[in-house]
């Protein structure tokens, strides 16, 4: 059986929902205006790789921060 996007909700700790959802916005803001702008697709496939590589980057130190919580707590 194949997730569906809203069951990801359930399994992000609360910690993290707000990023999640912060994220989404931007990406989607970002596309349409991109799409809108009349930029190729290639174009706006780099530019989401940067906002995913961002993204990655504070989601790491986010977890990373929970486990260290969670090991001291």
């Amino acid at each position: 059986m194949q997730n569906q996007p809203g069951d990801y909700a359930a399994q992000i700790p609360p910690e993290l929902q707000q990023s999640v959802e912060r994220h989404q916005r931007h990406l989607a803001a970002l596309v349409g205006s991109l799409r809108a702008a009349g930029v190729g697709e290639e174009m706006i496939e780099a530019s989401v790789h940067q906002l995913l590589d961002s993204y990655r980057n504070e989601l790491t130190d986010a977890m990373r921060a929970m486990v260290k919580d969670q090991s001291c707590g």
